[in-house]
Formats: structure tokens, sequence, C-alpha cells
């Protein structure tokens, strides 16, 4: 791997990716009651779910030829991975908006990179490369691979 001849994208993504995953043991939701207080990290429940999908971004991005952009079948994986990643912590937002817990740290730096990511995946596509198009060249290559 050289980072220096690294296509664009696949180097955006690998430093999301791995800032997602730090996120992910960063104290995510902090708790006090009568000056007590405890904080959580984001490996619990959903979160889990998170971190296997910024796992599979980084390892997507040092996939391949790394002075390439993505393919279409790797794209659309990409481009699943952070959305899915995406819509868990908008969810995640939205359900802990109760009075007992406070979002820390640690949540908002892993939101902004699954936000990134996706907008990353998005943006630095090669020129062509649409949904429709990807999802059609995965399919062929699921129905080659389960036809051998």
């Amino acid at each position: 791997m050289d980072f220096q001849t690294m296509n664009k994208q696949r180097k955006l993504m690998l430093i999301f990716s791995l800032i997602g995953l730090i996120a992910m043991f960063l104290p995510w939701v902090r708790i006090s009651f009568l000056g007590m207080g405890t904080s959580v990290n984001g490996m619990h429940d959903m979160g889990i779910v998170i971190f296997i999908c910024f796992l599979g971004c980084g390892l997507l991005s040092l996939a391949g030829k790394q002075d390439l952009a993505l393919d279409k079948s790797m794209w659309l994986i990409s481009l699943i991975l952070s959305g899915v990643a995406s819509l868990i912590m908008i969810i995640f937002f939205f359900k802990s908006t109760d009075v007992m817990s406070f979002l820390s740290f640690g949540f908002y730096i892993a939101a902004i990179a699954a936000l990134g990511l996706l907008f990353i995946a998005y943006q630095y596509r090669a020129p062509g490369y649409n949904i429709r198009d990807s999802f059609d060249e995965l399919k062929k290559k699921v129905d080659n691979k389960s036809s051998n």
C-alpha cells in the first residue's frame, strides 16, 4: 500500500473509516444523575453494525488496484455500507433525545465519519457510474460466481 499514489476516493474513504473505527470506542452517551456520571461507548447494540460498516468501507478502500477508483460493484457496496451507517446514526440521534442522556463527542465524530463516507463514496465516483448499472454488474458477478 502506497498512500501517496492511492486514488483520492480510496484515500479519503480510508481516513474516514479509520476515524469512524476510533470513534466507536470513544464515549457516545454521557449519563449523569445526582452528581454521579458514567459514559457508554458505541460498541453496543446497533453500534456493532456501524463498526462493521466502517470496517467494510476501510477494507474496500484497500482492495484491488489502489491507484484507480472503486469499480462499479465495490462502489455500490461502499455506498450501501456508508448509507446504512449514516441511517443508523441519524436514527440513534433522534432516539436519544430524552432528558437524562446527553450525546458525547464520540457520537458526533462517528456521525461525521459516517456522513463523510457517504458523501465521499458518491461524490468521488468514477465518471459514468450510476446505481442501476452498478447493481446490474454486482448481480452479474454474483450469478457468475453461483453458476461456477
